[in-house]
């Protein structure tokens, strides 16, 4: 909100810009910078007197490359808006993708630890669990 003059709030107007469509809608654009950083975390980097070539892996591309717009992104005219609601949208996307990573190796795990015939057992305590949460659900939308 802006408060003065009308001559001073219309030379505001002119220089700020009044659109406040703008900032209403989400700036996905943000997903493509977590790309790119992605792409640069899985670069080898080869550090002399070590053998193997160190990577910055998923959360250090992207930090570096959010690093990298914050500094130079003004320069630029890269907007780094990013609103309330593609913030929450891009924390539940990553949070979906953290978990079924980790739901799908944590299963792998399970079956290769366990005997051949107690995957019957599993799959059979699987379907017990479901059934009861899926259960449980329809009791609570009837109400």
């Amino acid at each position: 909100m802006v408060t003065g003059t009308e001559k001073n709030i219309e030379r505001f107007k002119d220089v700020v810009g009044a659109q406040v469509k703008h900032l209403d809608h989400p700036n996905v654009g943000a997903i493509f910078g977590i790309l790119i950083g992605i792409i640069v975390g899985q670069i080898p980097i080869p550090i002399p007197g070590i053998t193997v070539p160190v990577k910055l892996g998923l959360a250090g591309g992207p930090l570096v490359v959010a690093i990298l717009i914050g500094a130079v992104g003004y320069r630029y005219k890269i907007n780094t808006y990013v609103s309330t609601s593609a913030n929450l949208l891009l924390r539940e996307v990553g949070l979906v993708l953290f978990l079924s990573s980790v739901g799908h190796s944590g299963r792998r795990l399970v079956l290769e630890h366990h005997h051949p015939g107690r995957r019957r057992a599993l799959r059979l305590d699987g379907l017990h669990h479901h059934h009861r949460a899926h259960s449980a659900g329809r009791r609570l939308l009837r109400g």
